[in-house]
């Protein structure tokens, strides 16, 4: 098998630093704080969901009729969603002035 090194120059293929081959282009700094807010507003209706198979589990262990009218489904789901929007707010606003390196590095 040739190496590329042993090829003429036309051939070879483009020289990049090993540390950059193969990764995306770093953040800006709006997606930063973007990111850090959909994380946010995604995880809260998570643990709806989580609470709702919580709940139905344990009714299913005791013999008991799991009885979840859609109405509070609804309602968790708008409230986990405000509560991960508030939640949320700060720290991405906070994320969004910090430069994409320093806002995802871990603490």
């Amino acid at each position: 098998m040739q190496r590329s090194r042993d090829l003429p120059a036309e051939l070879r293929p483009a020289e990049v630093p090993h540390a950059l081959a193969g990764r995306a282009p770093p953040p800006v700094r709006g997606q930063v704080g973007t990111q850090f807010l959909i994380e946010s507003v995604v995880l809260c209706p998570a643990g709806v969901v989580l609470g709702l198979l919580g709940t139905a589990g344990y009714a299913a262990a005791h013999g008991w009729p799991a009885v979840i009218p859609v109405e509070m489904v609804g309602a968790e789901l708008a409230a986990a969603v405000l509560t991960g929007v508030v939640a949320g707010v700060y720290p991405a606003v906070r994320a969004s002035r910090l430069t994409p390196t320093e806002a995802l590095a871990a603490p």
